[in-house]
């Protein structure tokens, strides 16, 4: 659940009658330089210019299957038009010279007040998994991060020193897990 107190530009506008909200995606957020693209083209927080690419962002569907207690991992799709840019390139062309599968990616909305990154809202953050393109049009897809946070490589904890094991063999070995009922 998104908390809006956190958020107290973007809270004010949206309390206007009239809401404009832009989308902007940071690909590849992680890196010392990252593609920077939104509807609107411009500059923005001092530092990021973002280019226009014909963006079309698909919505988030977060779900949870209580009866089967499953989770959904949570894909999402954006579209870019696929021109050529003043310097020469295609946006595939990115994909290919810096090798963006499995890099991050990060979505924000900005409205009207919102001066820097801090102001705007966060709503999805994931992994580039997908990448298919035409000569005109580039789809992106994300996965999200929970299945990052849910997958554990079992046992974790291991026998650090002398004092906790039977014997030296026993040294540096992984506590084992036991599930069920054990006899003995």
């Amino acid at each position: 659940m998104i908390n809006l107190e956190d958020y107290p530009k973007f809270k004010r506008d949206l309390e206007k009658k009239v809401i404009s909200v832009v989308p902007l995606v940071i690909i590849d957020s992680e890196s010392s330089d990252p593609i920077f693209v939104s509807t609107q083209k411009g500059l923005f927080d001092e530092d990021m210019f973002f280019e226009e690419y014909d963006l079309d962002v698909s919505s988030i569907v977060e779900s949870l299957d209580l009866r089967s207690r499953r989770f959904h991992i949570n894909n999402m799709r954006f579209s870019l038009s696929n021109y050529v840019n003043n310097a020469g390139y295609k946006f595939s062309d990115y994909v290919y010279d810096r090798g963006l599968l499995n890099k991050y990616v990060e979505i924000y909305y900005k409205t009207p007040s919102c001066t820097n990154l801090s102001d705007c809202l966060l709503i999805y953050k994931g992994l580039i998994r997908k990448f298919e393109h035409s000569y005109s049009k580039v789809d992106i897809e994300l996965e999200d991060l929970t299945e990052g946070s849910f997958k554990k490589k079992l046992p974790v904890a291991n026998i650090k020193s002398a004092v906790y094991a039977l014997d030296d063999r026993h040294i540096n070995q992984k506590i084992p897990m036991v599930y069920g009922s054990v006899d003995k």
